[in-house]
């Protein structure tokens, strides 16, 4: 819990603001902090990004004022500058104490509305959830480790949340205080909650479940998971081929495509895409393996939650996987969008088992993860 005296420290009332590119970003990994701030005398505001999906998520938001704004990925550059200067107004005119960014897209937007609310006195709190880029020396990680350096000095906290991230914010000297988290930490109460069960969304009883959760993306990289699986497939023998099923949770910009794509392969009836899913437990704890095959990640989620209720994870070999997944210990690790060695893996688990005890540590609990969080914006002086 945070500590008396940063509850004590200010009597008035200050206000903070959260900005994220999406509204299900805020309600997933940063809702259940909203009640200690608020105790802590924090008025709390929310700025997301809304889509057809998120639309009606602002009202879930547990702030005292929300306000929904574009966040556009891509080269729809206009509507995001718009976005920048609609964000500036909404911060001069609240006046607020802390700004708190999240991910790159609104990390970015937010920062640069800052400067142009030009208010010296808000401070500025931005959490990576995994920077888009490597330490590569390509001209991509070129131009966004220079637009971080400069964000750098309207930048009074860095949060992030693996080694390379860390290693890269601290090389790069991306903020005067950087701090490294264990994510945003998962709530153990919500991942023991009774959940639907999964066998609702059709799918088939009696199976090998593995099972993917994301939204349908690029990064996120669904069509390597299908390649490999439909592969997979077509390898066994007729009368196995029909124990495996590969489940889908999530929706997002590529997710018809990727249906699409299982019925080009042949393999539609071993595959179930359920859309966006607010309960998942019940999908983890009959799922034998999950599986992950982004580029970048920060901490995942989904990867936190497999390991606490003891599933075993195939995942490509980036960061933010190998920093909890250990090769052969408690999952497995392929190089990133390679179809031959996921493949591979494939056939390995269908063969045998991890006999491995396959936990959590404790410090990715919310519990554990939140007072150092906490103490930061309870002890940042305006």
């Amino acid at each position: 819990m945070v500590d008396e005296k940063t509850q004590k420290t200010h009597s008035k009332i200050r206000k903070v603001l959260f900005c994220a590119s999406a509204a299900s970003h805020i309600i997933n990994f940063h809702d259940i902090y909203f009640d200690y701030l608020k105790d802590m005398g924090f008025e709390v505001h929310a700025a997301a990004g809304i889509n057809k999906a998120d639309n009606s998520d602002m009202n879930l938001i547990n702030a005292e004022k929300t306000f929904a704004l574009t966040f556009e990925k891509g080269k729809k550059i206009f509507k995001n500058i718009v976005t920048v200067f609609k964000l500036a107004k909404i911060i001069r005119r609240e006046k607020y104490d802390i700004v708190s960014t999240h991910s790159m897209l609104a990390g970015f937007m937010g920062r640069l509305a800052v400067i142009f609310a030009h208010n010296k006195k808000v401070k500025v709190i931005h959490t990576c959830h995994g920077y888009l880029f490597n330490d590569d020396k390509s001209f991509k990680s070129k131009l966004m480790i220079l637009t971080e350096k400069i964000l750098s000095l309207r930048t009074d906290v860095l949060f992030v949340m693996n080694g390379d991230d860390y290693n890269i914010a601290k090389k790069h000297k991306l903020c005067k205080k950087i701090e490294r988290i264990d994510g945003m930490g998962i709530d153990i109460r919500k991942l023991d909650s009774p959940s639907p069960d999964f066998l609702k969304y059709d799918i088939p009883e009696n199976k090998k479940y593995f099972l993917c959760v994301g939204e349908f993306s690029k990064r996120k990289n669904q069509k390597n998971i299908i390649r490999a699986f439909g592969r997979f497939i077509h390898s066994l023998p007729d009368d196995f081929n029909n124990s495996y099923h590969l489940i889908f949770l999530g929706g997002g910009v590529l997710f018809d495509e990727c249906k699409r794509l299982c019925g080009t392969l042949g393999i539609i009836k071993n595959v179930t895409f359920c859309g966006y899913i607010g309960e998942t437990q019940a999908f983890y704890k009959f799922s034998d393996y999950v599986v992950s095959a982004s580029e970048f990640e920060g901490l995942p989620f989904n990867i936190l939650e497999a390991l606490y209720y003891g599933k075993p994870v195939i995942a490509s070999n980036v960061k933010g996987h190998k920093d909890l997944i250990s090769d052969g210990v408690n999952g497995y690790l392929y190089d990133y969008n390679n179809d031959e060695q996921l493949f591979e893996l494939f056939k390995k688990v269908s063969a045998t088992d991890l006999r491995n005890e396959i936990f959590l540590h404790e410090k990715y609990y919310f519990d554990n993860v939140q007072e150092k969080i906490l103490n930061c914006y309870g002890n940042m002086q305006p």
